[in-house]
């Protein structure tokens, strides 16, 4: 007696039928795949070493919502950061926000503040 008794009735089958059934599985596994991919790399994956691709990032409309949040995400991993406003460089590094008027000439460096 087989350990899989479907595959007994599946036996008795017409041909198309398991083909069905063969082009059901296969489906099945992929999607499963896909699904534990996508948690994986949602959930377990360990975060990239930012440090990698450099010490310093730009970041755009960072004086509220995502760019923000983003800026502080990176300040809390060492990141030194160029945060900019449309219109102006703004530092919230050390602790104030402080708003510098900008020329697109001129480049303000703002170093991270420990945290």
């Amino acid at each position: 007696m087989s350990s899989f008794p479907f595959l007994e009735t599946l036996k008795t089958e017409p041909l198309w039928l398991s083909f069905l059934f063969l082009l059901g599985s296969l489906s099945f596994l992929k999607t499963s795949t896909s699904i534990l991919k996508w948690v994986y790399i949602n959930f377990f994956r360990p975060s990239k070493n930012l440090k990698k691709y450099g010490s310093w990032a730009l970041v755009t409309g960072s004086t509220d919502g995502i760019g923000k949040a983003f800026a502080f995400k990176l300040a809390k991993k060492g990141i030194n950061l160029i945060l900019r406003k449309k219109g102006a460089i703004v530092n919230i590094g050390s602790g104030a926000a402080i708003v510098i008027p900008s020329d697109p000439l001129y480049v303000v460096y703002v170093q991270k503040k420990k945290i």
